[in-house]
């Protein structure tokens, strides 16, 4: 019953093929948090992940605390996570009957887009504590397919979407498509739905 906020590392590299953790944990309360710029440009040393890699956040130039005494600005998936761990406080706070897993997909589905994290990160964007906050519809993560994907005839495709209204779970339902045919999706609970379709 925590929301684990993590930062996805600072290797410049794809955490898809190179998992870090404990950003790379594969669990419905882990928030993965890559950096950005005051421009919303990822930051060149955050790592990124279109399917493990939830969001951005500021993590480049931020005014931050230093061992010691005094404050310096610093860079990193460390100083970006701290945005969304007070983003998600704010938003349980809006909504306390909010469970902990549409909590995380109202930051996802909240996010102000970017180019730069598009197909980097599940979101495709940089949190947005406010549209969080102050959201007043129902909300929807596509958390599986990631955006680009390799699809092969006979192959299996898995989906994951998770909806809510704004964090709380009731009153939401989804329904999807392929190619017109309507697909079955099997609700899992805090409003994780999932299934598959087969190309």
């Amino acid at each position: 019953d925590a929301l684990v906020v993590a930062s996805a590392g600072n290797s410049a590299s794809n955490n898809d093929a190179v998992p870090h953790y404990p950003s790379g944990f594969d669990a419905d309360n882990v928030v993965s948090v890559a950096a950005t710029d005051n421009r919303d440009r990822l930051g060149w040393f955050s790592n990124v992940g279109a399917t493990t890699v939830d969001l951005g956040a500021p993590g480049v130039a931020i005014y931050s605390t230093w061992p010691g005494g005094g404050y310096q600005l610093l860079d990193g998936t460390s100083m970006a996570a701290p945005h969304v761990s007070g983003a998600a406080a704010l938003a349980l706070a809006a909504r306390p009957g909010s469970t902990i897993s549409a909590v995380k997909a109202l930051l996802l589905s909240t996010v102000d887009p970017s180019p730069w994290l598009a197909g980097a990160t599940v979101a495709g964007g940089r949190l947005n504590a406010n549209a969080a906050v102050r959201c007043s519809g129902p909300t929807l993560v596509l958390e599986a397919p990631a955006s680009a994907l390799d699809a092969y005839v006979g192959e299996p495709i898995q989906i994951r979407a998770r909806a809510s209204r704004c964090g709380l779970t009731g009153g939401v339902a989804v329904s999807a498509a392929a190619n017109g045919a309507a697909l079955e999706l099997t609700a899992a609970g805090d409003g994780l739905y999932t299934g598959s379709f087969t190309p």
